[in-house]
């Protein structure tokens, strides 16, 4: 889970999205001292949605548009996705988290 966070924290960083990138790397940090902690954040709704969530963050229109920003923008929808499967396995649940990365998958399938 680690290293999604950390890739998830990278692309965010990379097209100027310092308060959600703040976040993760926050949430990195907490999996260290208090793992149930860490996973809370993730799984609240404004991780999911809302004006300042991690998931809500939309790279390529940050980035023009741009076929690279495009693409990034595909990659932090599979993280998230996989952060979510990975939590799911672990038996954590979020019906907001559900709803956001099951769109995610269709726009992954239909290429949007």
């Amino acid at each position: 889970m680690q290293e999604i966070l950390s890739n998830i924290e990278k692309l965010l960083r990379e097209y100027d999205f310092l308060r959600q990138a703040n976040e993760v790397a926050a949430v990195q940090t907490q999996f260290s001292m208090n793992k149930e902690q860490a996973i809370a954040k993730i799984i609240r709704d404004d991780w999911w949605i809302g004006e300042d969530a991690v998931a809500e963050a939309d790279l390529s229109i940050a980035g023009g548009f741009m076929p690279e920003a495009r693409k990034d923008q595909q990659r932090l929808q599979q993280l998230l996705v996989q952060l979510y499967d990975k939590l799911q396995q672990q038996g954590y649940e979020s019906d907001v988290a559900n709803l956001v990365t099951t769109q995610f998958q269709k726009w992954q399938v239909s290429g949007m």
